[in-house]
């Protein structure tokens, strides 16, 4: 994970900058509560960031 690692803090910055990343309650679909919910769909807008993190999810799984 250390190609993204670097790049992460990066990541998360450009996701909150574009309403990507929300902070609150939410209840997901297994009924779990998560304080934060990533918004990818916010991403169709933002090609170069898809390609981010596209690169990263991908690097995260041929890692394990």
């Amino acid at each position: 994970m250390q190609v993204c690692s670097a790049s992460t803090d990066s990541l998360i910055l450009k996701l909150h900058d574009v309403n990507g990343v929300k902070f609150g309650e939410y209840k997901l679909k297994s009924g779990l509560l998560a304080p934060i919910y990533i918004h990818l769909r916010v991403l169709v807008s933002h090609p170069a960031l898809t390609h981010q993190v596209t690169t990263c999810c991908l690097h995260d799984c041929t890692t394990y």
